[in-house]
């Protein structure tokens, strides 16, 4: 098992970057697997490629290959996150998280041998985000979870979640971009597996970007924008990632947006968290 684990900020670009990766046919994007519970039941939700989960061509023998052999619902499978606060410091004091008595690490484990089997991929991205997701995955699999770090400039992540969903200044930069980068780091910048990748750079140079992270996971480059699109089988995702795989997956500057004017408060904190963050 080779697990390609995506940490970042929302309104980071990472459904950008792992269509771009999902590509290459060595690699699959599973989405955001911690939201994978709202999917195991026949009334649940879609995958990307327009299907009910349980009727779309991968995810439907992927559950059937789960059920076969345990008997866990999904949900210790895909949840562990900061509002289950006991749950994730049982992880990281081992409990959660030991070979062999770890319902989290060892129904993963299964989840993702049956993605493997299935789509016959080498790899397996897992775009949740969540760095509560990731650190009890990395504790049980420590030479398997391979991190991208992907991190955008702070005054374009502000200015992103500032037009689009109307938050406040403050909970953007501080309740968001500060908290998840810094823990990020502090908790997985020691790793081998380790990579940060900056989404100006994806936008700015796609190819040499892509390349790169291949040669980290250990795969072939594959070319994303020449031939056509592969279909996206993504879990959960925003409206882009369900929209047609004919979309264009060449990153445009566009996508960084339009620069906004800031107070000298505001100023101050964009440099502060630019300093600790984004060149640090």
């Amino acid at each position: 098992m080779k697990l390609a684990y995506v940490v970042a900020c929302t309104h980071t670009g990472s459904t950008l970057l792992t269509r771009i990766l999902n590509q290459n046919p060595r690699i699959f994007s599973a989405g955001e697997l911690q939201y994978l519970d709202r999917y195991w039941h026949p009334t649940g939700r879609r995958c990307s490629c327009g299907l009910h989960a349980l009727e779309c061509p991968v995810w439907g023998p992927v559950f059937w290959r789960i059920a076969r052999t345990t008997e866990l619902d999904m949900v210790p499978i895909s949840r562990v996150s900061s509002e289950r606060g006991l749950e994730w410091v049982r992880a990281l004091s081992g409990r959660l998280s030991s070979r062999g008595k770890n319902p989290f690490g060892a129904a993963n484990r299964e989840l993702f041998e049956a993605i493997e089997s299935v789509t016959g991929a080498e790899v397996v991205l897992d775009n949740s985000k969540s760095v509560w997701r990731l650190l009890p995955l990395v504790r049980a699999y420590p030479q398997d979870v391979y991190v991208i770090h992907l991190v955008r400039s702070p005054e374009g992540h502000v200015a992103s979640r500032m037009r689009r969903k109307k938050h406040g200044f403050l909970d953007a930069i501080v309740g968001k971009y500060l908290r998840t980068n810094l823990l990020a780091r502090a908790s997985l910048r020691p790793r081998p597996h380790y990579r940060r990748v900056r989404y100006e750079d994806l936008v700015s140079r796609p190819e040499s970007t892509v390349r790169e992270l291949g040669e980290r996971l250990g795969v072939p480059f594959h070319d994303p924008f020449e031939g056509e699109s592969r279909a996206s089988h993504d879990i959960n995702g925003n409206e882009e990632t369900k929209s047609s795989v004919a979309a264009s997956l060449r990153p445009d500057p566009a996508r960084l947006g339009k620069p906004m004017e800031w107070s000298a408060f505001q100023r101050a904190l964009l440099a502060v968290a630019r300093r600790w963050v984004y060149e640090g």
